[in-house]
């Protein structure tokens, strides 16, 4: 197996996951603050001409960025030696660090929405569930592309 092939697919696979990670912010964000213009009674206007906008640019791109790491991933699959090769035990490593990192990160965040729901309950649940999505799903993205980052 060459080497640069191998650099080009593990290059390609991080690139894929930080813009991802990217989308996944512009789709998921506008989504939070639907929920949250709703509980603060904002005007309509800024949900339909601001949000929208944002909401499907988010959507297309996320699904751009999906389709393409599934194409790096099934290109990654497809080869024995160079399936072992790139997932080898730092990749698992580090991946398996930034699920336990995003673990705590949810049982921290799981207690303060407890809290937070004790001091203000008209707080929509439905936000407050979306909120604690967004927030773990992220941490696990973003400190995979951290442990990761070297050489990219």
């Amino acid at each position: 197996m060459q080497t640069c092939e191998i650099e080009g697919l593990d290059k390609a696979r991080y690139n894929a996951m930080k813009w991802l990670t990217i989308s996944y912010v512009f789709f998921y964000c506008p989504i939070m603050a639907n929920y949250l213009m709703n509980f603060l009674e904002v005007d309509k206007f800024y949900q339909v001409y601001v949000n929208t906008p944002i909401l499907f640019t988010g959507v297309i791109l996320f699904q751009i960025f999906v389709i393409r790491l599934a194409l790096v991933l099934r290109k990654i699959s497809s080869d024995l030696e160079l399936k072992q090769t790139l997932n080898d035990e730092y990749f698992t490593a580090n991946q398996s660090k930034s699920f336990r990192f995003a673990f705590v990160v949810f049982i921290i965040i799981m207690g303060i929405a407890i809290i937070l729901t004790s001091i203000f309950p008209k707080i929509p649940a439905a936000f407050i569930c979306y909120l604690i999505f967004f927030i773990v799903s992220m941490t696990a993205l973003v400190s995979w592309l951290i442990c990761n980052r070297e050489n990219k």
